[in-house]
């Protein structure tokens, strides 16, 4: 069987696919992070009254808050100020579209491995 020029590794199509995903997330995740460290290190926020931000000092934590509950509660204020799926609707249709270009390829080189007698 003679190779195409013109033929598809669908092994590296999707593993690029799955970058691509990765890439994705990790854009639409930027925004809650970059709000949660600045809640967790007390930073005023963008859009926050300065005097609140004065307002609150040290007093006014509880002392029995470990790093991880306070990291959960900043990240859990960020995330409802700006969801996951509220961002634009083409990024949305972009990591979507790489999930299942992702999937579609890895099945297909999964059959075209099992079809060929001699491997790939």
């Amino acid at each position: 069987m003679a190779i195409s020029r013109y033929s598809v590794d669908w092994r590296r199509l999707s593993r690029w696919s799955m970058v691509g995903a990765v890439a994705i997330m990790l854009w639409f995740l930027w925004p809650v992070a970059h709000c949660s460290w600045q809640q967790f290190r007390g930073a005023p926020l963008p859009g926050v009254e300065h005097q609140q931000a004065l307002d609150r000092d040290d007093s006014e934590r509880e002392p029995d808050t470990g790093f991880f509950a306070t990291v959960y509660d900043s990240t859990a204020v960020c995330y409802n100020d700006q969801p996951f799926s509220s961002q634009e609707s083409w990024k949305r249709k972009l990591l979507y579209l790489l999930l299942v270009l992702a999937l579609v390829s890895h099945l297909l080189h999964r059959a075209y491995v099992r079809r060929r007698p001699s491997g790939y």
